[in-house]
């Protein structure tokens, strides 16, 4: 997926050139009717467990239709996501819940009219924007290769602290998209921004140690959901401010988003300092059960 983005970025402006919409729209349609098929003929399920083979068996006598509908599944993928538990879980997961919207929404606002912004201020065309989409997208790469590398493997820093860190990257590349004047400039402004792709990365690390395996797969098809609404929210409110400011500062956007994402970096913060206190619980539990056994071997 990640390859993914770069190569069709790369040649959706030359395709539109090529063969237009139509063209472009066949093609995309073929891809997704290619993964349909062989995710259905050639993907095996894994295997399940006893309970669950018992589980699935009962939702097949129901009939695709009923199940695919079954309103049941929704609220138990919203019980098993917001249950209590320890170390303030249900918490975390509403916060965490909080920070897949105010990252992924300004990435989704600014995507709706990214386009249009190089196109009124510096005159770009098709080919040029899909050419700068696509350094965006590999720089993007880079970083995050770079960033989990040096920060999460070598560094061994903390999964909150790699989503401060991203985030604070994306904030500060906001003012050089905001106020870009040139192609030069324009073409910096990805490099400023080259960490913010851990943010997504340190989200979904955070959520495995708060849930279990099984569980893991609902609430991550929860952040999934939240994501899949951000364009409703943040496309026309992007849509709204970008006419509203095209005459006075056209990279307003960039800043709007800069203040909707401050918020995360609280929230990564707030879990550091919570992480802090559970590797300090988990220690002092150590050490009473290892006086305990000694206790015990005396």
């Amino acid at each position: 997926m990640s390859l993914g983005y770069p190569i069709g970025s790369a040649l959706s402006g030359v395709l539109l050139t090529w063969v237009g919409y139509y063209g472009v729209f066949s093609i995309s349609a073929s891809l997704y009717m290619f993964s349909l098929i062989y995710g259905y003929y050639f993907l095996e399920d894994p295997r399940q467990r006893a309970e669950k083979k018992i589980e699935n068996q009962k939702h097949k006598k129901k009939g695709f239709l009923r199940e695919f509908f079954d309103f049941e599944l929704v609220l138990d993928t919203f019980r098993v996501a917001f249950k209590q538990g320890p170390g303030n879980r249900r918490l975390r997961v509403c916060l965490l819940l909080i920070v897949v919207c105010v990252v992924f929404g300004p990435m989704h606002g600014e995507f709706s009219i990214l386009y249009l912004f190089t196109r009124f201020r510096f005159n770009w065309n098709e080919v040029q924007f899909s050419m700068w989409s696509t350094y965006s997208i590999v720089t993007n790469l880079m970083g995050t290769f770079f960033s989990i590398t040096l920060f999460s493997n070598y560094l061994k820093l903390d999964d909150t602290l790699l989503g401060i860190i991203s985030n604070t990257s994306k904030i500060v590349a906001a003012f050089a998209y905001a106020f870009a004047r040139n192609d030069l400039e324009i073409y910096l402004a990805p490099l400023l921004e080259i960490l913010n792709g851990t943010s997504f990365i340190a989200m979904r690390s955070i959520a495995t140690k708060l849930v279990n395996g099984e569980e893991f797969g609902k609430v991550n098809s929860l952040f999934g959901l939240a994501e899949a609404t951000m364009p409703l929210v943040y496309g026309p409110l992007y849509t709204r401010v970008y006419m509203a400011t095209l005459n006075i500062l056209p990279g307003a956007i960039f800043l709007l988003g800069a203040i909707l994402t401050l918020p995360s970096i609280f929230i990564f913060g707030w879990l550091y300092f919570e992480h802090k206190k559970d590797r300090l619980r988990d220690e002092a539990s150590k050490t009473d059960t290892e006086k305990q056994q000694a206790e015990q071997l005396k």
